[in-house]
């Protein structure tokens, strides 16, 4: 509606796949061929948690260097 336009970053491509992995580890949620599914979808829900931080900032920032609000 007003215009503005932001591209996707590649560390929202990476949050989105650390996500993806977190939900389907923590789905199985038990050792599984070996695999610890649990621990695993811990880290990727917290790697999730600090790159979604870190895009957002990225995305102010570029929001607020392009539009100069």
């Amino acid at each position: 509606q007003h215009g503005i336009e932001l591209s996707v970053s590649l560390l929202a491509k990476w949050k989105t796949l650390f996500m993806d992995v977190a939900l389907v580890c923590l789905l199985v949620n038990y050792p599984l061929f070996g695999w610890p599914f649990r621990e695993v979808g811990m880290v990727s829900i917290w790697s999730a948690f600090f790159t979604s931080m870190f895009s957002a900032h990225q995305y102010i920032n570029e929001f607020w260097n392009k539009y100069n609000v």
